[in-house]
């Protein structure tokens, strides 16, 4: 596969236009005409913000600030690395700018959702790309920058998962939380395209920065059925046929360490 055939599958959808003006320009026209200008259509989400706010309107604006915080984390990531001179083959550069795009309209739309329901959008949290040293060289290897944002992005596919069941209250607030989420999930399979890897996690494998990310990935036994007892397909098939969700404190203790500690 090559690279526009990779473009091709992240920008299926709606046609790509600029929406930084039209948001911009929306000023108090009010947050269903902000949000029309979104794409992926993510608008169709905010409508149910409504009931979801009604409901509980602290845990309405927690769970959109912690979706906030890593698509934050991401957007800056990838911002930096396309900015570093050298780092991104020319190959590859489209790709990654695509990923880094999707990213930050995901930043626009949940700061913009935030705010539309009386929420503050919490943007006070600053980064450390290289998890202390963790990832030293994170912007100046590329294989190092591909595996980091293979391990971010797969962390954030099982986040949105973990979160879902929080939303249930809101079917169209979830609704579009999924639609990020399969975002996410494109992005993790066209990264691990990149680094010649399966598009999908095998058994509990861990071929990024942290086992945290893969934590329960091996599991087979799914609405009570377990899998392994049923067909005769082999386990680490039936793992890679699904995914499982991370909790709130596992996806911040894979994500602790790249926040910048306060001086």
């Amino acid at each position: 596969m090559n690279t526009n055939e990779l473009l091709d599958l992240m920008s299926a959808g709606p046609r790509d236009v600029d929406r930084r003006d039209a948001l911009l320009k929306a000023g108090k026209a009010g947050l269903q005409i902000v949000l029309a200008a979104l794409p992926l259509g993510l608008a169709a989400g905010c409508a149910g913000i409504g009931k979801l706010v009604a409901n509980d309107p602290k845990r309405a604006a927690d769970v959109l600030n912690f979706a906030l915080l890593l698509e934050r984390r991401e957007s800056e990531f990838y911002k930096i690395g396309l900015e570093t001179p050298g780092l991104v083959p020319a190959s590859d550069r489209a790709v990654i700018e695509q990923i880094g795009r999707n990213e930050t309209r995901h930043v626009v739309f949940l700061t913009t959702g935030i705010t539309g329901i009386g929420g503050v959008p919490d943007t006070s949290t600053q980064f450390d790309h290289t998890g202390a040293g963790k990832v030293p060289d994170v912007f100046r290897n590329y294989r190092s920058f591909l595996k980091l944002a293979q391990t971010n992005e797969e962390t954030g596919v099982r986040a949105y998962k973990g979160q879902a069941p929080f939303l249930m209250d809101s079917p169209t607030l979830l609704t579009a939380a999924l639609r990020i989420h399969s975002s996410e999930g494109r992005h993790v399979a066209l990264l691990r395209h990149l680094r010649g890897l399966k598009g999908w996690i095998s058994e509990s494998q861990d071929t990024g920065y942290s086992p945290i990310t893969y934590q329960g990935e091996s599991n087979v036994t799914h609405g009570g059925v377990n899998l392994s007892s049923v067909s005769k397909i082999s386990h680490r098939a039936l793992t890679e046929a699904f995914d499982e969700p991370l909790t709130r404190a596992q996806v911040m203790a894979v994500v602790s360490p790249f926040i910048r500690k306060a001086a």
